[in-house]
């Protein structure tokens, strides 16, 4: 299924209008390999000659994000939320303090931790978020040399 198909069937999944607009914003998340601020999201519709408002991007962002098609992510030090297309796919993040690069961990050590914390605490766990904040290599070279 292309990301056109892909999109407009989880619009109408969720019970909302498939307009231009919203498709746009969807693939461009989709296709975007870490988490991406509303900013970016207009300058690459922009790049693409896509015409549409930042307000109209804000709006969208949080329409899908309250039908969960795509996370609202908050880091720690991040003056701006940034969105990722929701794949299903539980994962975790490695934020750069100096570049600020955002690199994604797939692999999740927390799972049987959590199971752990439900039992015990009588608790039910629906999910957690887990950042890491540190210094990319190259930044680590670029501060050795300094």
């Amino acid at each position: 299924m292309d990301n056109t198909s892909r999109v407009t069937t989880a619009l109408r999944e969720c019970h909302l209008k498939v307009t231009k607009h919203r498709v746009n914003v969807l693939k461009i998340l989709i296709r975007a390999q870490k988490p991406l601020s509303a900013d970016a999201i207009y300058h690459l519709l922009m790049t693409d000659r896509q015409s549409i408002d930042l307000s109209t991007i804000y709006r969208i962002l949080e329409t899908l994000a309250e039908k969960e098609l795509v996370i609202k992510v908050t880091f720690e030090n991040e003056v701006k939320n940034l969105y990722e297309y929701n794949h299903q796919i539980h994962h975790h993040f490695l934020i750069c303090l100096s570049c600020n690069q955002i690199t994604k961990v797939e692999s999740c050590p927390l799972r049987d931790y959590e199971e752990l914390v439900s039992e015990k605490m009588k608790f039910r766990v629906i999910g957690h978020k887990l950042e890491f904040y540190g210094y990319c290599e190259d930044c680590q070279k670029k501060q050795k040399y300094s």
